[in-house]
């Protein structure tokens, strides 16, 4: 059968800025034997009702949209959704539905990369092969880089939902951003200019004439501030909701995923610590969206990518805002 609907509590929302370590703690959720994943499926599911930044007197009137939003994610079975790498052994496959899931999954993974239509081929459909007898077990995990603004919004929608936000370092997001803009890896620039969209943008002082005149690297650092406080503080009242740092997953790994999956009522088990094991001491050639690597050195990559005037407008830009306030071992950066 194909997943369509779960209870509040058996969803968990991931939500981050694009390189922010999402993709990696989102696999990392994948690896338990009771997740369904789904990545990113609101990049296939656009919502023209909903903007990318909501408001908090614009909740009563998106409701509506917000509840069918989550379903659609729920069940957006699509091959980028689904199919990502690697596959893992699920509690709700038996091993002939596990190979028969794989075959398909790959097939489709193959013929994604032959066709040349990738457009087309991430939204095919991939069948969940999830046994009806073990239905009640899965907890469906999604992940998002698009909805940090709407986190007030989710919220009130299932306020029995588990969200986690992640928090990069604002020099490795800044860094890892503008090196995927330079790649040509976004099929186009980041809208930086959404986070002006914010309350807190207000709080600063901040306005488009003030934004468009300052150069990119200080533009990323106030979208990385902006944004990520709105969803703190969307968040903050949840007891459901939790925030996490990159880099205090990347340097315990085991403890902070046992936390949270205590948080989203998931068990420790042997496949997610072999899987963190692996994908963060891995030796691999760097490929920008690999979730196997040295996370310890990603984690530090943005000290040689950056120059030192770069890091400091980074501080410069950030020294006043909240979201700075939860890097106290930065603070010192520029050395």
């Amino acid at each position: 059968m194909d997943i369509k609907t779960v209870s509040q509590e058996k969803t968990v929302f991931v939500i981050g800025a694009p390189r922010s370590g999402t993709t990696w703690l989102g696999k990392i959720f994948d690896s338990n034997p009771d997740v369904l994943y789904r990545h990113e499926p609101d990049t296939l599911i656009p919502n023209d009702h909903i903007p990318r930044v909501v408001r908090d007197e614009a909740l009563g009137e998106l409701a509506e949209d917000a509840e069918a939003y989550l379903d659609a994610m729920v069940s957006g079975r699509f091959l980028k959704s689904s199919g990502t790498l690697p596959i893992f052994r699920k509690s709700f496959r038996s091993l002939p539905m596990h190979f028969a899931y794989s075959a398909v999954t790959m097939g489709l993974r193959i013929t994604h990369k032959a066709s040349g239509d990738v457009r087309r081929m991430r939204r095919v459909l991939v069948p969940d092969f999830v046994d009806p007898a073990y239905a009640d077990k899965v907890t469906v995990v999604i992940k998002s880089i698009l909805s940090r603004g709407q986190a007030n919004m989710f919220c009130r929608a299932r306020p029995g939902m588990r969200i986690i936000l992640i928090l990069r370092d604002p020099f490795g997001q800044v860094a890892s951003m503008m090196r995927g803009v330079s790649l040509g890896k976004f099929d186009a620039e980041v809208p930086l200019t959404d986070c002006l969209d914010t309350p807190h943008a207000q709080r600063y002082g901040l306005t488009r004439a003030l934004f468009k005149r300052l150069n990119p690297v200080e533009q990323y650092a106030w979208h990385w501030a902006l944004l990520n406080e709105k969803a703190i503080d969307d968040l903050s009242d949840n007891p459901n909701a939790t925030v996490v740092r990159y880099r205090d997953l990347v340097h315990d790994p085991d403890a902070v995923t046992k936390t949270l999956f205590n948080f989203t009522g998931l068990d420790w088990n042997a496949q997610t610590e072999r899987f963190i094991r692996v994908s963060s001491t891995s030796n691999l050639p760097d490929s920008y969206y690999q979730v196997y690597k040295n996370s310890v050195d990603s984690l530090n990559k943005w000290r040689r990518q950056l120059t030192i005037d770069q890091q400091r407008q980074i501080v410069s830009t950030l020294s006043d805002t909240v979201a700075w306030q939860r890097y106290p071992e930065l603070h010192g950066v520029p050395d």
